[in-house]
């Protein structure tokens, strides 16, 4: 186990981001087991703190990891309630990650559905990639082919199209 100290850095831009990242790279590390965050040297400290480090290791990893690995202690009343909040507000916008991809080739339509995504331009992009021939496009295909943010079309040739469709759900 580690122990880490909190501390809030005047200077830092995003207060909690730097406790946010120590903390993600020590959960990587295979011979961390658990990381203890102790708060005993501070007594007041603002709610995006915990938004910026709490929550976002709960965004990333899901409340169960964060149970498993990450101890919180000497906090006061006034830091439960904002940890609470961060926690509470980090599960919602985990839920609110979740797409459906629809392809099609123009002969069968497939979903596939993605759990957790933060950027659907990205998964579009990939997929665009995968399917790109590997010799490229024709230029006049090129032109009309594109990856947008939650839509892709791939002229592969004067009859291979393809399409692909980020929803939300």
């Amino acid at each position: 186990m580690v122990k880490i100290y909190a501390k809030v850095i005047n200077e830092e831009k995003n207060p909690g981001t730097e406790l946010f990242e120590k903390i993600n790279k020590l959960v990587q590390l295979e011979t961390v087991d658990k990381v203890e965050i102790d708060f005993s040297t501070i007594s007041t400290i603002p709610s995006i703190y915990f938004l910026n480090s709490i929550g976002k290791l709960v965004e990333k990893y899901g409340l169960d990891f964060i149970k498993e690995k990450i101890i919180i202690s000497n906090y006061n009343n006034q830091m439960a309630g904002a940890i609470n909040l961060a926690i509470n507000l980090a599960i919602e916008k985990r839920k609110n990650n979740k797409y459906m991809l629809i392809s099609t080739n123009g002969y069968g339509i497939s979903t596939k559905i993605i759990e957790q995504c933060n950027n659907p331009k990205e998964i579009l992009q990939n997929e665009f990639d995968e399917n790109t021939p590997e010799e490229g496009l024709e230029e006049n295909y090129a032109e009309i082919s594109f990856v947008n943010d939650f839509n892709a079309m791939l002229y592969r040739n004067g009859e291979d199209v393809l399409v692909w469709q980020m929803v939300k759900i």
